[in-house]
């Protein structure tokens, strides 16, 4: 039986039955997507979703090195410009956003508000406004709903106006069920007095307000906290400081860490700066030693009590990071997690009386 072509086609050496392209399709190769082509589209819309998910500028797009890598990648495929990005691209992915979220608010049935309000650097005041719910499929969703620049004074009234209109645009006023912001007394009485919503004191914004005025209000814990921060700060504005540290950390094995300085608005700096600072101990006190600087080191009393302090913050730390999940409720955590904060309060302070009365532990 004579073979097809085919099957003598499968005997040969693979490089004989590579297929020459032809002409047309050699140009074609060449040539870039037509603007209203559908590969160009889905490509620009990949672009967009870059610079939004990553938070790009959008400048990227006319960056020499981007545009050498999406060429090596697809050389048909030509960026678009800043010009079209800014006018085009970007509000059109905009209000198709817009009109999912929509789609979404109109079929949840209750929904509830984060909010908080701060000041830039600028001096600017700005109100975020989150909302919150349940899909019918039972997922939960978190939406962004606006971000605006308050130029009013921050009344409660002012600020109340901000949300009843926020709420009016995307039509979910009637299905408002609950509000959480922090405890200022403007915030609370907006939604209470003039939106007539339930209002929810934000409970990580609590833990933020018991640590941080436990540490102010504690002379011995202040003191300490401070002569860390003098330490930490001396490290970050000397190089010299610095290179010794990392060289100790290299000489014994160990991966280069840095010393971190504390943030006066939140707490947990605080601790994430007294833990490195137990852990790197050795080191930093051997490199202000080499540098003349011992004057500077904790003593053996400041370190016990560092420990101690990390120890009871630990607790509070993990609490916070447990309130700032998205992807689950929290609010049904609260009461329990009270409890166990002052459970671990107590076993730390029969601890501490135990080994002052010499007891086993």
């Amino acid at each position: 039986m004579e073979e097809s072509g085919n099957e003598r086609a499968e005997k040969l050496p693979r490089t004989a039955t590579t297929v020459q392209p032809t002409l047309v399709e050699t140009i074609i190769k060449t040539q870039t997507y037509n603007n209203d082509s559908t590969k160009k589209k889905e490509l620009d819309q990949l672009v967009m979703r870059m610079i939004v998910k990553d938070l790009q500028p959008l400048s990227v797009v006319e960056d020499d090195g981007f545009k050498q890598l999406v060429h090596g990648l697809n050389p048909r495929y030509k960026l678009p410009s800043r010009r079209e990005v800014t006018r085009t691209l970007l509000p059109s992915l905009y209000q198709n956003e817009v009109k999912a979220v929509s789609q979404d608010l109109e079929k949840a049935q209750h929904i509830s508000l984060t909010t908080d309000i701060w000041t830039s650097r600028q001096t600017q005041g700005f109100i975020t406004v989150t909302a919150h719910f349940i899909s019918p499929e039972w997922e939960l969703k978190s939406v962004v709903l606006e971000t605006a620049r308050i130029v009013k004074a921050h009344t409660a009234e002012n600020i109340a106006k901000e949300k009843t209109n926020i709420c009016n645009k995307w039509n979910i006023l009637e299905k408002i069920c609950s509000i959480v912001t922090d405890n200022a007394s403007n915030m609370i009485s907006a939604i209470t007095t003039y939106m007539k919503r339930r209002h929810v004191p934000c409970f990580a914004h609590t833990l933020n307000l018991v640590v941080n005025d436990s540490i102010n209000n504690v002379n011995e814990v202040l003191h300490v906290k401070n002569k860390i921060k003098q330490i930490v700060t001396f490290f970050h504005h000397s190089v010299k400081a610095l290179d010794k540290l990392s060289q100790l950390q290299e000489q014994h094995n160990l991966p280069i860490k840095k010393l971190i300085q504390d943030v006066d608005t939140r707490w947990n700096s605080t601790f994430y700066m007294m833990e490195r600072y137990i852990e790197l101990n050795d080191h930093i006190t051997t490199t202000l030693c080499l540098l003349g600087k011992s004057s500077m080191c904790l003593t053996n009393e400041e370190l016990e009590l560092i420990r101690k302090i990390v120890a009871v913050l630990g607790t509070f730390e993990e609490a916070t990071r447990e309130m700032s999940a998205e992807k689950f409720t929290s609010l049904s955590k609260i009461l329990p997690m009270v409890r166990s904060i002052q459970d671990w309060m107590n076993f730390l302070q029969w601890k501490e009386f135990s080994s002052l009365q010499q007891l086993p532990f």
